[in-house]
């Protein structure tokens, strides 16, 4: 009943790439021309800087933090979609990011359960992007 429910929502709400806006087919959340510019951070990650291990730099640096992970580089399609979700408050963007930052977290550490997540407050909750990663 769901499944048909998001078909019909679908059909009058076509389902857009979350990095460039363009529609795409039922369930498709990138599109293939972002994805190929979407760089997945993959292998060995850094805990400091969050890049792949040979291109980490952080190495000698003093941190007051365990350490951090993502889920793509900074640049190109994952570059379009953060900000879509920052200034056009694009819901599936959101989503997107913070099923893929779920992900990214429990590859880096694997053997820590966390008991919540929190997010950094701003001055301006009602466009909070960490905020509504971390709700979501």
């Amino acid at each position: 009943m769901l499944k048909l429910f998001k078909r019909l929502q679908h059909s009058i709400f076509p389902c857009h790439c979350v990095c460039c806006g363009k529609p795409t087919g039922f369930e498709i959340e990138v599109c293939d021309k972002c994805e190929q510019h979407l760089y997945y951070h993959t292998g060995k990650v850094c805990k400091g800087c969050a890049r792949h291990i040979s291109k980490c730099e952080c190495r000698k640096m003093n941190r007051l933090f365990e350490g951090l992970s993502a889920p793509f580089e900074y640049k190109d399609s994952a570059r379009k979609m953060i900000l879509r979700a920052k200034n056009c408050r694009d819901y599936d963007a959101i989503r997107f990011i913070a099923k893929k930052m779920v992900r990214a977290t429990f590859n880096v550490f694997p053997d820590i359960r966390f008991d919540c997540v929190c997010y950094v407050p701003s001055q301006d909750n009602e466009t909070n992007q960490s905020r509504m990663i971390a709700e979501y």
